[in-house]
C-alpha cells in the first residue's frame, strides 16, 4: 500500500499525519501546490498546477489511497464571504476524485465535520441522521461528501468519509479555542467567553483525529464516521479546570456531559475510539505551552 496526501504541508492534522506514518513505516507522497522555496521536508513531495499533474503523479507512483486534506478554512457565516470558499473546496474535491478515477486509485479518504448534522435535536446522532447545516463550513462538507459518495456510485471508488468534531492540540497551528484560552491565562489576561462561555461543544484531540484517519486505510469502506470525544464541555468549564490545574487546585477531573454525537461505526468498523480524554487533553498542552514560554513547570 502507498498513500498520497494531498493538501497544505502546514495543515495542523498534516503534520500529525506525516509522523504517525513515518512512525508506522507506510510508504507515502505529498503533493501540494505551495511553493517549493518555502518548504523544507525529508518525505516525497510534488509540487503541482493542475489536474492533469495530479494524475501523472498518481499513476507514477503507484498510489492506492488518497488522504485529502486539501482545505480553505470557511471562517465566516457570511453567505457572500463564504461562498468563494466553498466554491474552491468543493472544486478541488470534485477535480481529486477526477483524478483518483483516471489513476485508478482504490480509495479516498475524505476529512468531514459533525456541523454537517446543525442543529437537530436527537437523543443520539448517528451517521443516518438528516443533515441540516446551519454553517457553511457544514454546508460545503455536505456538498463534498455527496460528489464522493456519487463517484463510487458511478466509478467504484472506495471511500471513507470521516466526520470529526472540533480539534484541538498541540500541533493544531492557528489559534485553537483550547489552546488560545490556555494562553490568555498564562500571560495574565481574561479569556473570551462567548454566551457566557455556558455552550456545549465536542472535542477531539488531534492525535485521537490522526488515529482514525490511519485506522481508515484499511478499514471502514464505503462509510460515513462519526469520530468524536465521549463529552461536550462548555467554554467556562475548560477555564475553570485551566485555571485550577495552572494554581494546582485541581478539585474536580473535567468530565462535562455525556455526548448524543454516536461512534458505534467507529468501534464497528474501524475499531477506534478516543484515547485522549479532555482532561489529559488539555493537561498535555499546559505542559507544552509551559515550556514553551519558560514558565515554572507543572506537576
Amino acid at each position: 500500500m502507498k498513500v498520497l496526501l494531498f493538501g497544505g504541508t502546514k495543515h495542523s492534522v498534516t503534520i500529525e499525519l506525516i509522523n504517525q506514518l513515518k512512525r508506522k513505516n507506510i510508504p507515502f507522497v505529498m503533493v501540494t501546490n505551495e511553493e517549493r522555496n518555502n518548504l523544507i521536508c525529508d518525505y516525497p513531495l510534488f509540487i503541482i498546477n493542475n489536474r492533469q499533474e495530479l494524475v501523472d503523479i498518481l499513476i507514477e507512483q503507484k498510489i492506492d489511497k488518497v488522504i485529502h486534506l486539501c482545505n480553505t478554512d470557511i471562517t465566516t457565516n457570511s453567505s457572500k464571504d463564504s461562498f468563494q470558499e466553498s466554491e474552491e473546496n468543493i472544486e478541488r474535491t470534485v477535480d481529486l476524485l477526477e483524478a483518483c478515477v483516471e489513476a485508478k486509485v482504490k480509495k479516498i479518504i475524505f476529512p468531514s465535520t459533525i456541523s454537517v448534522y446543525g442543529n437537530i435535536s436527537e437523543e443520539k446522532i448517528t451517521e443516518e441522521s438528516l443533515t441540516i447545516p446551519v454553517l457553511f463550513e457544514g454546508l460545503s462538507k455536505k456538498i463534498e461528501e455527496q460528489y464522493i459518495k456519487n463517484y463510487h456510485s458511478m466509478y467504484g471508488l472506495s471511500y471513507s468519509i470521516l466526520r470529526f468534531s472540533t480539534l484541538y492540540g498541540n500541533s493544531v497551528i492557528k489559534e485553537d479555542l483550547i489552546k488560545s484560552t490556555i494562553h490568555k491565562i498564562l500571560v495574565g489576561n481574561t479569556p473570551i467567553l462567548f454566551e457566557n462561555g455556558e455552550e456545549k461543544k465536542e472535542f477531539l484531540y488531534i492525535t485521537d483525529a490522526v488515529n482514525a484517519i490511519i485506522y481508515s486505510l484499511d478499514k471502514g469502506d464505503n462509510e460515513i464516521i462519526n469520530i468524536s470525544g465521549d463529552f461536550k464541555i462548555s467554554t467556562k468549564e475548560i477555564v475553570e479546570f485551566i485555571e485550577m490545574y495552572i494554581k494546582k487546585k485541581v478539585s474536580k477531573s473535567l468530565e462535562g456531559e455525556k455526548s448524543n454525537i454516536s461512534i458505534e461505526k467507529a468501534k464497528k468498523y474501524l475499531g477506534w475510539e478516543a484515547a485522549f480524554s479532555m482532561e489529559e487533553g488539555i493537561i498535555h498542552i499546559i505542559k507544552n505551552l509551559l515550556h514553551d514560554y519558560k514558565y515554572e513547570e507543572v506537576q
